[in-house]
Formats: structure tokens, sequence, C-alpha cells
């Protein structure tokens, strides 16, 4: 008599590549020169501000890792764990991921 094989619905392990490390060290030495906007007033219109070539670049530099993440989705985002309590929880575990293969990437090209 035949078994019944139920699938385990278990996530893929993602592989980070060499290259989406590269990304997210590069996004790491960016910094954010735009000019300071508060956000609680609202003639200050912070959405409308241009954002300045650091945050580009930031922005450029996290979707083209996101494209590069396998099952992701372009409208997902990296998420620094200490920027917000209501940030996605995925996408923070995300970070966290990268910040462990850039760890240790540098870990092993010290010893």
């Amino acid at each position: 008599m035949p078994t019944k094989r139920v699938p385990i619905n278990r996530p893929a392990k993602v592989q980070i590549s060499d290259e989406m490390v590269d990304l997210f060290d590069r996004m790491q030495t960016l910094e954010c020169t735009c000019e300071e906007v508060n956000q609680h007033i609202p003639e200050a219109e912070y959405w409308k501000r241009r954002l300045c070539p650091g945050c580009e670049e930031y922005l450029d530099l996290e979707f083209r890792i996101i494209e590069l993440w396998p099952g992701c989705r372009p409208w997902w985002r990296l998420s620094p764990p200490d920027l917000d309590r209501r940030t996605n929880k995925e996408n923070v575990a995300r970070w966290r991921q990268l910040e462990a293969a850039s760890a240790a990437r540098k870990a092993s090209t010290r010893s």
C-alpha cells in the first residue's frame, strides 16, 4: 500500500552572493547630506524634497540587492534593525543576514 507523502514546507536557504555583500558594504559607506526637514510641520512637504546623492545611491544599491535576492519582490526593502519598531521583521532579517555575511567575509580575509 503506498504512503501519502506530505511535503514539508521549509523556506529555501538563501545563498548570499559576493556581489550582494559588495553592494551592502558600499551601502554602509554612504553618507546622507540631505537638508534637515521637520516632518511634524505640514508646510514642510518633506515628500517633495530632493534626495541627496548619497541617499539616491543608497536606494539604487538597495534595489539591486533586492533584485539579486531570490524570492524578493521589487517593493521589499532592507531595514536596519535600529531603524524603527514598526519595521517588517523579514526586512530586518535580510539586513542581519547581509551583515553576518559581510562580517564573515571580513573575518576570513583577515586570517
